[in-house]
Order: structure tokens, then sequence, then C-alpha cells
């Protein structure tokens, strides 16, 4: 189990092992031995003491129930093994295991991010550094970690999910162990996706208003040569999770974001010919992620929405696959109520944003681009590229961040890099033109005056962008 012996003691603080009324109270612990008594004689009577404590967890008295957990935290270690076997023929593991396994099924998950996730993956150096640095056991799962990595990395995903599989359940207590949790994870959820059946949720808008319920559709597809069936077993209903994450996004960089969970109701069977699909309608309530605390509704939320099937079981013809049953995660755009838009098309709207940015507010910069649907994204891109050398200070800034979010790309605020990726030339732009001049007026040069930053500096107060 994750807390080890811990919860173990838990277990036994919370009464979970009671007898029936009328059961025998404890046996008063005896006082300790003397010092100079046999070791063996006193390690045995050390021992028969514990297993008197650990018998008497079944009585039903309260008062002797608080007094036997107390006197079992104060032995210590000593009791574990004994308290384990106690546990143990009367299957206390093996339910406690079971909660477990559902508990983790029903908290909420981070939705499935695929383009996050390959990016978040250590390089080859990053790897090998990683590698050296490790010593003893921990060395040789850095090691194996990084060869998943690589299978992963080649699309040989079968092969690297049994490798994660294999070490997570081999090393429980290795420092990798979450890494190699998420790692089983994508890479099974890839082979699902490209062998037997495609998840998706479809949001009916990219773009909404805060406060507004996400509208989408829960679709699978099945791609195997067989038919399929999702059988929850219930003869009732089955159920699917939605795992929820909003995040607020800053025009400067800030990020917060607010996690929570909904469910959505199902047929208890599904059933999806060959090369056929199923689809349901679904909704995601406003405020589902209790954002609406957290969050400022100034500001732009990004929705991140993902469907995992709790209880299913997936059959392929006649046979049972034991898969996961996920959808990648998707993202809709929620605007503050009441946004003025400079034109109902949202690219030309951006042009004129940008045209007129002396007048702008920095704010209604950034979600105009953001508002462009993700068809457009690359030619928002190329716009908001070349209006960077004639940019400066926190104009500069917000023009990288909503780069950064419209591309998927970190560059930072490394304005050449930018540049060089949009194939922009800083000698076929206009030079920054200070906010108070006229058109067309060229800018006087005050005695005092501080040089333009060059195209590929950084800004001067960069907050640093969060979670």
């Amino acid at each position: 189990m994750r807390h080890g012996g811990a919860w173990l003691f838990a277990l036994l603080l919370g009464g979970f092992c009671a007898r029936p009324a009328g059961s025998e109270t404890a046996p008063a612990p005896e006082p300790g031995a003397p010092a100079d008594e046999d070791p063996v004689l006193r390690i045995a009577e050390r021992t028969r003491r514990i297993r008197a404590l650990v018998d008497a967890l079944e009585n039903d008295d309260p008062a002797v129930l608080e007094r036997v957990r107390r006197e079992l935290v104060e032995t210590g270690p000593d009791a574990l093994s004994h308290l384990k076997e106690y546990l143990r023929k009367r299957k206390v593991l093996e339910h406690a295991r079971l909660l477990a396994t559902l508990e983790e099924q029903a908290a909420p998950a981070r939705p499935l991010d695929r383009a996050a996730f390959d990016k978040a993956l250590p390089g080859a150096a990053e790897a090998e550094k990683a590698a050296r640095s490790q010593d003893g056991g921990e060395r040789y799962v850095q090691a194996r970690y990084n060869e998943a990595v690589l299978l992963y990395q080649k699309k040989e995903f079968d092969k690297a999910a049994a490798l994660a599989g294999a070490l997570f359940v081999l090393e429980p207590k290795s420092a990798l162990r979450t890494r190699l949790a998420e790692l089983r994870r994508y890479a099974e959820h890839q082979v699902t996706q490209r062998q037997v059946l495609v998840t998706t949720l479809v949001p009916e808008k990219e773009a909404i208003a805060i406060g507004e319920d996400l509208h989408l559709k829960l679709r699978f597809e099945n791609i195997s040569p067989m038919a399929i069936r999702l059988d929850f077993g219930t003869g009732g209903k089955g159920k699917a999770i939605g795992d929820v994450y909003a995040t607020l996004c800053d025009p400067l960089g800030m990020r917060r974001t607010a996690q929570g969970s909904v469910e959505w109701d199902l047929p208890a069977e599904i059933a999806i010919p060959a090369k056929g699909q199923w689809e349901q309608p679904v909704v995601v309530k406003a405020n589902a992620a209790e954002e609406d605390g957290v969050l400022d509704p100034a500001y732009l939320r990004v929705y991140q929405v993902g469907a995992r099937l709790v209880a299913v079981r997936l059959w392929v013809g006649d046979a049972r696959e034991r898969r996961r049953v996920e959808a990648d995660a998707c993202t809709v755009r929620a605007f503050p109520k009441g946004t003025v838009w400079r034109d109902p098309d949202p690219l030309v709207g951006l042009g004129k944003t940008l045209d007129d940015v002396e007048r702008e507010t920095l704010p209604n910069l950034f979600l105009a681009a953001l508002r462009v649907p993700r068809k457009d994204a690359d030619k928002a891109a190329a716009l908001l590229v070349r209006a960077l050398p004639r940019s400066v200070g926190a104009l500069r800034q917000v023009l990288m961040e909503a780069l950064r979010e419209l591309t998927g790309l970190d560059f930072g605020y490394d304005v050449k890099k930018w540049l060089e990726w949009g194939k922009v030339k800083v000698d076929e732009t206009p030079k920054p033109v200070p906010p108070d001049a006229k058109p067309g007026e060229k800018p006087e040069t005050k005695p005092d005056a501080k040089p333009e930053p060059a195209p590929d500096a950084k800004p001067d107060a960069a907050p640093e962008r969060g979670p």
C-alpha cells in the first residue's frame, strides 16, 4: 500500500475490527522486565504482550479499544508483523486494497493531454544525467524507466506499457513511482486508441462565456474488425466520470487552476458494430470545479475536460480485454462576460486590434488573440509574430504569452526564437513608435531617453508562469 505501516495503525484507530458486544476485555499488560533479565526471555515476553494487545482489538468496549490502540502505537514497529498477520487472517488487507482502488478510480484525475505529456518526457541527455545521479537500486529503476520512455517515443507502446507496469509493481518505494504510473497510463491509452477503441470528447463550441455550461459529446469509435461491447455489469446504469480542470490565464503569464469532477449516466451496456461508432451528449455544469470561488471572472478561463469509464468491462468479440477506457482531454475557452469584440470574425478582429494596439488594453489584446479558433491558430500566430519587433515592454510580453497559448510552443520571452519560428526579419517591420506620437510623425529623441530594447531583448520583469 502507498503509506506502508502507517495506514494499518490508522485503520485500527478507526475501529475497523470490532467484536460483538459481550466479548472479553483485554488483559492488562504486565510491568516491564528487569534490566538484568535474560534477553531471550525479555523478547518472548514482549511478543506475548503484543499478541495479547492485538487479540484485544476485537473487544467492543470503546475504553478498552482506546487503551489498546494507544499502547500498540507506543510499541512501535515491533507490533507491525503481528498486526499484519491479524489483518491477513481476517481478510482486512484485501478489503483495504479494494477500497483504495475504488477511491483512486473515483478521485479527480488529470485529463489525458498527450501533447503535454510527450513534451514533458526527458530527452536522451536529461535521461542519461538522471541515471548517473542515482545510486544503488534507484539507478537501476532510472535506467529501466529511460528504456521505457525510449520505447514510448519509438511508438512501441505495448513494450513501454509492459516495462513501466513491471517496474511500478516491483519497485513500490521508488521515487519514480508517479512517473512510471503516468507512462504506463499513456502507453496503454495509445495501444487502445490505435488497436481497439477511440474514445473522444467533442465540444459543441470552442469558446463560451464564463458562467455557461459546457456541452459535449462522448463518442466511441470501434476501429477493430469485430463488434465491441462495453458492459458495466450493473443491470441498470453505467457511469462515466468527467475530470474538469479550469485554469485562469492572465495576459502576463499568471496561471491558477481549480479541479473537480462530474458524473454522467450511461446505458448499462453499449454495443458498437465493427468500424461503427456510438455517442451521447454530456454536460459539464458551470462551476463544476467550484472555480468561481478561486478564479477571477475578469480573466480568460481554459477548461480541460477528460472522460473515463469506471468499472467497465470491454469485450472485443467474445474475448474480454482488460483495458482502461479513457478519452483525450478536450479544451474549451471561456471569456469574461460582456467582452466587446472589434469584428464578428475572430481573425479580422485580431488584425484590427493589432492595427490599433496603442489604444487597446493589454487584456483585450490577449483575449482577441485567444478568441481565434484552432483552425486559424497559425494565421493568428503569424500576425502576432510580425507585431513583435514594433512592440516593447509589457505589450511584447503579452504577445508572447498569446503565442504560447496558440502554438503550444515554449520559447519563453526569447523574441529572436519567435521571429525565427515565424520567419520574420526585423528590417522588414516598422520600428517601435511611442504611444504619444502621431501617426506618420517621426518621434523626437529626448536627451535623457533610454534606447529602445533590441528585438531579442527580454521584458524587464517577466513573472514566472504558474502550474
